[in-house]
């Protein structure tokens, strides 16, 4: 049985978020180096995950119906960071791409944060990298995860720690050989999408301190996968949980990538006698 537990804090004018950043594998200076020209492939589902909704395989078809096409957007968010050459899609079906691959996962438990590596079948990485003509690959692989973690009423301080579904956004940028320069897990705090929800109002109503945890149903997450932006900078019909994503992906490389071109910058020019 769920119960809710209540915390009591002050209030602090500091807000503090939990995000999932990316890290570099190698020198920021040895990927500007390598990476020029960024392929970016189309989102990947991973049907072997820990997806545990029971319409599960109607879930794995609303991702990948959700997700097809939108890779070209964040294509878009990459080319204005102007940290390669060129960025540029690279066309594939991405549900027979996916399961030519990927080989195989690993859950990873970092400070009580569970994401998952990945894998990767250096073949198709290489003809992947050969028939588009670039030197890295951007590869986003939506996935299931399940971990405990904390889940908060809409009033605080009431909250629910249980074991949550959530679909996690795993990325990484390989080199045609399959070497990792960069990855970013994708953690709880920032999931890409939350497969279950504690019913806080129901217990309220049922006077009741035992909180259950439900699945979304499948038309809540095709509702929340298609729900249209309404950022502050305007309406789009793009869905947010995307762009969200695309954003926190293009900030997560850009961030090492402009330390470096600033360094560059900063250096003397030669001067010739």
């Amino acid at each position: 049985m769920n119960r809710v537990f209540r915390l009591f804090v002050f209030l602090s004018p500091i807000l503090l978020t939990a995000c999932g950043t990316g890290l570099y594998k190698v020198p920021t200076e040895e990927y500007r180096k390598e990476v020029k020209t960024l392929g970016v492939l189309p989102l990947l589902v991973d049907g072997n995950s820990t997806i545990l909704h029971p319409q599960r395989d109607e879930i794995i078809a609303m991702l990948q119906r959700a997700s097809a096409g939108r890779e070209t957007r964040l294509v878009e968010l990459l080319r204005k960071n102007k940290n390669y050459f060129d960025v540029r899609a690279v066309a594939a079906e991405p549900v027979s791409l996916a399961s030519r691959l990927i080989k195989g996962s690993t859950l990873v438990t970092n400070r009580n944060q569970v994401s998952r590596q990945y894998q990767l079948d250096p073949q198709v990485l290489a003809e992947l990298a050969r028939s588009s003509v670039v030197d890295g690959l951007l590869i986003v692989i939506l996935n299931g995860v399940e971990q405990e973690e904390k889940r908060w009423d809409r009033t605080p301080p009431d909250y629910l720690e249980s074991r949550y579904n959530n679909i996690l956004a795993t990325a990484m940028v390989v080199n045609p050989a399959g070497k990792v320069f960069w990855e970013y897990p994708g953690t709880a705090g920032s999931a890409f999408l939350n497969l279950q929800y504690a019913a806080f109002d129901e217990a309220h109503f049922n006077k009741t301190e035992a909180v259950k945890v439900y699945f979304l149903s499948p038309e809540g997450v095709n509702r929340t996968l298609s729900e249209p932006d309404r950022s502050l900078f305007g309406q789009s019909d793009f869905p947010s949980l995307y762009r969200q994503t695309f954003e926190k992906l293009a900030g997560a490389l850009a961030t090492g990538l402009n330390e470096v071109l600033s360094r560059q910058l900063a250096k003397p020019a030669a001067t010739t006698k």
